[in-house]
């Protein structure tokens, strides 16, 4: 993936032929990329993605700095946890003045939420949507014979806190949010197509998404597959 400033461009780790257009400016002249993280846990999942990103943008000399909330609310009821998620992210507005003096801000689905607002363009990485799992997902009063009896033993035994109405709750209210981060960024990277037509489904403009598929361990591939 190609991000061109002005005439100079940076290369993500990723599909070679993706073009994004970012702010007027010479990579090599201190650019600074903020990344917004929710934990500090690089070695997995999306935070081992960033990772790459931000290791290949330093080789080509730009400067990314790394950005967390600091407080997060453990104690609050289930169905409060996509309020919980808004006002964690809403808290890194105490950094606002360190993050604001980059000239790009890159976060994961709604990590950036606070920025949003400003001036500085957003670039959103979504690795999956909300939206999506809740159409895949089916609530548990409509699984199949003995499947729903499992998640009411779960319930019982302290496994899981709530079923369907407290459970989904939160997760419609992130997938609002994730809706209204995508709406507002400047660049959306999907990682694969499937994300891409979630985030069309709910009115995100096709022409600033771009699918630049996550890099898998090329390994796997090392021994022909037997069929």
């Amino acid at each position: 993936m190609a991000c061109y400033c002005s005439n100079c461009l940076i290369n993500y780790p990723g599909r070679g032929d993706t073009e994004i257009f970012l702010p007027k400016k010479d990579i090599s002249v201190n650019m600074k990329i903020a990344f917004i993280h929710s934990d500090k846990k690089i070695g997995t999942g999306a935070h081992f993605i960033n990772d790459l990103i931000a290791c290949k943008l330093r080789e080509k000399g730009v400067e990314v700095n790394n950005f967390y909330p600091q407080f997060l609310l453990t104690d609050t009821p289930i169905h409060f946890k996509g309020i919980n998620n808004i006002l964690f992210f809403y808290s890194l507005l105490e950094k606002r003045e360190e993050i604001l003096r980059h000239d790009i801000i890159q976060g994961t689905t709604y990590t950036p939420l606070a920025f949003l607002r400003f001036s500085k363009p957003v670039v959103s990485h979504f690795g999956s949507t909300t939206i999506g799992f809740l159409k895949a997902v089916p609530k548990t009063n409509h699984l199949e014979n003995g499947c729903s009896d499992v998640f009411l033993r779960l319930k019982q035994l302290g496994a899981i806190r709530e079923l369907n109405i407290k459970t989904r709750r939160p997760l419609n209210d992130i997938a609002s949010i994730e809706q209204y981060s995508a709406e507002r960024a400047d660049y959306i990277i999907a990682t694969s197509d499937i994300v891409k037509r979630d985030l069309m489904g709910v009115g995100i403009a096709a022409e600033k998404i771009e699918v630049v598929h996550n890099a898998i361990e090329d390994y796997w591939f090392e021994t022909p597959m037997v069929f």
